[in-house]
């Protein structure tokens, strides 16, 4: 398995959700930041994207979510799409292994 402790410890702060998150070692922990309840985020700020590299599969699964058949088609420039999407969202280095961003803190590949 990758050794992620090279990726640091990311903190996302939204003062208004009341939202505080704190990853590392690929756990998440969130926090308010008082005794508020914390609003649902918005899509643009989910800590984990489900990202689909097309909508091909030959084992078609009656509860595939995102209904994929061998009918399907794999998308183009996957890499490259998701690298100009990621760099949407700058990143701001508080110390060495200390980072905050709205970038998401999870991503999962699937077909």
């Amino acid at each position: 398995m990758k050794d992620f402790r090279s990726w640091g410890t990311k903190v996302r702060r939204l003062k208004d959700y009341n939202y505080l998150a704190i990853w590392n070692n690929l756990k998440t922990i969130r926090l308010g930041e008082d005794d508020q309840e914390i609003l649902e985020l918005p899509p643009e700020y989910s800590e984990f994207y489900d990202v689909s590299i097309g909508n091909k599969c030959n084992l078609e699964c009656p509860f595939c979510y995102v209904s994929a058949s061998h009918k399907g088609k794999c998308y183009d420039n996957i890499c490259e799409v998701w690298e100009h999407w990621m760099e949407q969202y700058p990143i701001k280095r508080i110390s060495k292994n200390i980072i905050t961003s709205l970038r998401p803190f999870q991503i999962a590949i699937g077909e």
